[in-house]
Parts: C-alpha cells; sequence; structure tokens
C-alpha cells in the first residue's frame, strides 16, 4: 500500500508540473506524448495531432506555401498561408479560395490589406435548416 501511495503522490507531482507549464503557456491541453500536438476534433472523437494548410496555384496544381499548426481549426490560418502564398508567386495581388471553416473577419480584412481577395462562404449559423425550412 505505501508503494502505491508513493507512485500516486510521483503522479501528483507529475501532473502538477504539466498544469503550471499549461497555465504559463495560455493553452488548455497538452498531449504527453508530442507536447506540441493538440486534440483535432475528428468524428466520432478527437485525434491528437497537427493541423496543416497547404495553399496551392491554381495553373499548375502544386504547392506554393505549406504549414503546420496545432489550432484546432482553420479560422486563424487563412491570412497567413494566403500572404506566404502571395508572396512565393511573386504577385501584386490574387484571389484565394477556401471554405467556410476558414470564415473568420479578422484574417479576411488582413487578406484585403495584402490585396488578397477571399472567397470564402459564411458559416451556416441558422437553425432554420435543422428544424426543417431549407433543404
Amino acid at each position: 500500500m505505501e508503494e502505491k501511495i508513493q507512485r500516486l503522490k510521483e503522479r501528483k507531482v507529475t501532473y502538477t508540473h504539466l498544469l503550471d507549464d499549461l497555465e504559463a503557456r495560455g493553452e488548455n491541453q497538452v498531449s504527453l506524448t508530442d507536447p506540441d500536438s493538440r486534440a483535432m476534433p475528428k468524428s466520432p472523437q478527437a485525434k491528437v495531432g497537427y493541423n496543416v494548410q497547404t495553399a496551392t496555384d491554381d495553373k499548375h496544381h502544386l504547392i506554393v506555401e505549406q504549414d503546420v499548426t496545432n489550432q484546432a481549426n482553420d479560422k486563424a490560418q487563412l491570412s497567413k498561408i494566403s500572404i506566404g502564398a502571395k508572396a512565393v508567386l511573386n504577385v501584386d495581388a490574387f484571389r484565394v479560395v477556401a471554405d467556410r471553416g476558414y470564415y473568420n473577419g479578422e484574417t479576411i480584412k488582413a487578406c484585403l490589406e495584402e490585396r488578397i481577395e477571399p472567397y470564402v462562404p459564411k458559416p451556416d449559423t441558422s437553425n432554420s435548416k435543422s428544424r426543417g425550412l431549407f433543404i
């Protein structure tokens, strides 16, 4: 029984250090196997991993910019990857198309300020569809 209590005390110290580290970094989760990875929402459960972003050119369909982040969603990624792609392509202005997961007013504004024209649909925030009002 003494050994079991000692192991539990050691685990408590370990988890206290992890909690202190989380608070110091302003994070809300930690992976014990890879401290930089995060839980990414996937049906039916979350998987620990990374969020990979890529931008391709429309003519040759080649990757011109990429980034790996531990942010679980794409909302803050549009301007960063688009500005990087613009620099690689060495153009003054261009258009970017992304899915609704990238919709974020701040990143859209940042794109527009860099002469990048984003085409991103607004997320469906209405519950009218779930109530059967629209197909």
